[in-house]
């Protein structure tokens, strides 16, 4: 039995967590049965054969499992099922079989966070479709009922590029318009209001977007076609990028600051990548330099400072309200943030992380210590591109191999056990 998961080489930087294979199938249903029939023995009739070879260059880690896009456009999903995120029924609460999301549909291109628990993406005929959790109408299809498998997004858009983050969604449609749906307490919906939403509402302010993400604390980034970062939804810990005065209620009687339309941060840069993790978010200058903004009591931002932020009954944390130069003067191409840690890739292929390294996740060799400063990720590998998780980090070698650190207790590295591993180690491609 045997699966091949090779990455396929993109013309731009894709974010690339690692693929699941069935050796891990044998450690989820080891209660059951002691053999490696488990990958069929314990999953749905919607999985990938025992002798199938899949192609796997775009994949995308989510909270607690894993999706990607298979050559010709297959969408795969797998591990945690709470929420019916892997696209197949909720009797199926877990498994690490790569599960088909539809026999219909083809995608090319699907999104997920480290804190939520959906997944949307993109069709071939460029219609958007969104499953899993929907208490807040993240799935767009007018509803916030539960419903199994892929919906469409209402409204009639096609769309070129979309992000599911931490209760709500965002998509650019054709024409560069941005449209947001779901939780808009805090105004990340950006459509000048602070109520949810079942159904796209156009961000407002006339922007055109090259890309839009949404964080896993109610922010949201995007770039617009111009080279300009605009950010909406919670200010906490200075995400934003710049000071705000709105203030937005959660119902329950907290008042932060916010905002429900684009706001620019405080930066005259013109930038080429934007990544938004948990209450701050990183971007990529034209000159390859690296800043980043909001939280930092883990160092998330990769730089020492010490300012500190304080929000109603929130005490003060260390953070930055504008963009900050990434410690060391590297020069990057591609940046991934995650919960609470960051990494990217230079121009000569080596891997840096900084932040929370509760487990590895930094992949310095060592763990327990948070870093503030880039560190170079160890085990002489150079990259393409890398991914964030909770607490795990994959990336695509320039070899073409896979290759992931960090936590591994559902067994999300790939690596055929569930131990942890503090420098890149080879996602497992055979039996």
């Amino acid at each position: 039995m045997q699966v091949i998961v090779r990455a396929v080489a993109l013309t731009m930087p894709k974010l690339t967590p690692v693929l699941g294979n069935p050796h891990s199938a044998v450690r989820v249903c080891s209660l059951l049965i002691l053999t490696f029939s488990c990958f069929v023995a314990c999953d749905s009739d919607a999985t990938l054969g025992p002798s199938s070879n899949v192609v796997v260059g775009r994949i995308y880690a989510g909270h607690g499992f894993t999706c990607g896009i298979a050559e010709g456009g297959t969408g795969l999903c797998w591990g945690i099922n709470d929420e019916g995120q892997l696209g197949v029924g909720g009797d199926i609460l877990f498994g690490s079989a790569l599960r088909i999301v539809s026999q219909d549909l083809r995608f090319v291109e699907l999104s997920t966070k480290a804190a939520g628990r959906h997944v949307c993406g993109i069709t071939t005929s460029e219609e958007a479709y969104c499953w899993g959790e929907n208490d807040f109408g993240q799935l767009g299809n007018g509803s916030s009922i539960f419903r199994i498998g892929p919906q469409l997004v209402s409204g009639g858009l096609t769309f070129v590029s979309i992000t599911a983050g931490w209760r709500s969604s965002c998509g650019i449609t054709t024409d560069g318009v941005a449209y947001c749906w779901g939780r808009g307490a805090w105004g990340q919906l950006g459509d000048g209001l602070a109520t949810r939403s079942s159904v796209p509402v156009a961000v407002a302010g006339g922007h055109k977007f090259r890309k839009v993400e949404v964080g896993s604390n109610n922010l949201v980034c995007g770039l617009t076609t111009d080279g300009r970062i605009l950010c909406w939804g919670l200010d906490r810990s200075g995400a934003l990028g710049a000071p705000s005065s709105a203030m937005c209620s959660s119902g329950y009687g907290l008042e932060l600051t916010c905002a429900t339309t684009p706001q620019p941060i405080a930066s005259d840069e013109r930038f080429l990548e934007v990544s938004v993790g948990s209450s701050f978010a990183c971007a990529i200058t034209l000159s390859l330099r690296l800043f980043c903004w909001g939280r930092n009591d883990l160092g998330q931002l990769g730089s020492p400072i010490t300012e500190s932020c304080a929000q109603g009954n929130f005490s003060g944390i260390a953070c930055s309200r504008a963009p900050v130069p990434v410690s060391g003067h590297l020069r990057f191409v591609m940046v991934a943030a995650g919960l609470r840690h960051a990494c990217g890739v230079t121009l000569d292929g080596d891997a840096y992380c900084w932040g929370r390294n509760s487990i590895g996740e930094l992949g310095s060799g060592i763990m327990g210590t948070n870093s503030p400063v880039p560190l170079l990720v160890g085990g002489g590998v150079t990259f393409r591109s890398v991914t964030v998780g909770d607490r795990h980090t994959c990336g695509e070698g320039t070899d073409g191999s896979l290759y992931c650190w960090g936590s591994n207790e559902w067994g999300q590295l790939g690596t055929g056990d569930s131990h942890l591993w503090l420098e890149p180690t080879p996602v497992v491609t055979g039996p």
